[in-house]
């Protein structure tokens, strides 16, 4: 999928993947099935149908669990510039992730536990699974015995969110200002390399002769990693610049 929409696999769409994202529907159903077979104890008549009940019960929550997060995507699905470059391809993996953990979630998954889920299943809570509970279960209670003040309490705070987000402005990001420049330039394609060489002479002494400058540094073509493949036409720039109390020109706000 990544590769029909045309984005690489990098550290940008690819930082955010975990592995609990892809297998944790597939736990859940998994979990289900060993609590059906565990309440039944050897009644159980059919394998079959006992991982058809478990699938089929958890297959609405799933879907329901996963449209609330990719819902949670579409403010990152309608970014532009460099908020949409940075952020859309993380957002498009982690929905192909989803979809993929859905779907395999509830086909193979089951498909799986036909040959793997056989004769008696021994199941055992861990000491920390009963310690959150003890701690869950009054929770709960509690919760359910005043519905509407938790209800209240949610939307204060759904509230408190959206007057802040107003008050957040409209930049996405932070304004970058490292104090030195990077600059390319682009020529013709078919520019031959030592013209490209002297158009590059000519444009580093002409950034060179502002007193703010300290140095120009230039790249031809790709760099020596070749991480970017760039031919004789593009030339980059490292401009180093004075402190700005230094300038001699104030700049402009």
């Amino acid at each position: 999928m990544l590769d029909l929409r045309g984005i690489p696999a990098n550290l940008i769409s690819m930082g955010a993947i975990d592995f609990g994202i892809i297998v944790d529907s597939a736990v859940v159903v998994m979990e289900n099935l060993l609590r059906i077979l565990e309440e039944r104890k050897g009644k159980v008549r059919s394998y079959t149908s006992a991982i058809m009940e478990a699938t089929a019960e958890m297959g609405r929550p799933i879907l329901f669990s996963k449209v609330i997060l990719l819902t949670a995507f579409i403010p990152l699905y309608t970014m532009q510039r460099v908020e949409g470059r940075i952020f859309k391809p993380m957002a498009m993996t982690l929905t192909f992730a989803l979809i993929a953990g859905t779907v395999f979630a509830i086909v193979i998954v089951p498909a799986l536990a036909t040959f793997s889920v056989r004769g008696k299943i021994a199941t055992k809570e861990a000491w920390i699974v009963r310690w959150l509970l003890h701690l869950y279960r009054p929770a709960l209670a509690f919760a359910l015995r005043v519905p509407k003040a938790v209800c209240a309490v949610a939307a204060l705070l759904l509230l408190a969110g959206g007057a802040t987000y107003c008050f957040l402005g409209s930049e996405f990001l932070p304004k970058l200002d490292e104090g030195d420049l990077w600059v390319r330039t682009f020529a013709p394609q078919s520019i031959a390399p030592s013209e490209s060489a002297k158009i590059t002479q000519k444009v580093r002494q002409i950034m060179a002769s502002f007193p703010e400058v300290r140095y120009v540094v230039s790249q031809i073509g790709r760099p020596d990693d070749g991480t970017d493949v760039n031919g004789w036409d593009v030339t980059e720039y490292s401009v180093g610049l004075l402190p700005r109390d230094q300038w001699k020109t104030a700049p402009q706000p």
